[in-house]
């Protein structure tokens, strides 16, 4: 039961966090003037989709567009692990889904390692296209050197997420395969 009240403390950590600093980020951001766009919201919002989730942009470049797909698809999977975290952390369970679903449990676990490897490869090409190459739409003087930096620190942390749930399901494995 402690583990509960600490996994539920650390959790309303996490978010009280969150909502501090998104209200500091809200703050700055309505620091700015308006924008003054009107209409057009139907077009501006299948341009934002487009983009953002659609990745519109990449496709112009193949590689990197499979890196990115890579990218978002070893999220989707972190995000459902995520969710038996949660799960076994307020409920005290371990791995309580794969009671349902073992082998399609197995099967998503596995495909999340790979992509994990996957996202672990891309990030460090784009850190090494940042920093090393140094590919030039990434050097102009419109990419100011705190977007620089913060993408270097989002592509580290990636990589650092990505290490955990692996070294996570590698001590799981060999916890479970001793004998009792």
């Amino acid at each position: 039961m402690i583990e509960q009240i600490l996994f539920a403390i650390a959790v309303l950590a996490t978010i009280l966090f969150f909502l501090r600093s998104a209200r500091i980020i809200a703050r700055n951001i309505n620091l700015g003037r308006p924008y003054g766009s009107y209409g057009q919201h139907k077009e501006r919002i299948k341009k934002f989709l487009a983009l953002s989730f659609g990745h519109k942009k990449m496709f112009k470049r193949p590689i990197a567009a499979l890196m990115h797909l890579f990218i978002l698809l070893g999220f989707f999977f972190i995000n459902v692990e995520l969710i038996e975290i949660f799960i076994d952390g307020f409920a005290g369970t371990h791995r309580i889904l794969s009671n349902y679903t073992t082998g399609i449990y197995n099967f998503f676990v596995f495909i999340g390692e790979v992509l994990a490897v996957l996202v672990i490869v891309a990030s460090v090409v784009f850190l090494y296209r940042r920093n090393v190459k140094k590919v030039k739409r990434f050097q102009g003087y419109e990419i100011s050197y705190w977007s620089k930096v913060d993408a270097n620190v989002d592509l580290a942390a990636v990589i650092l997420l990505m290490v955990g749930f692996l070294a996570m399901n590698a001590g799981d494995a060999v916890l479970f395969s001793m004998p009792s």
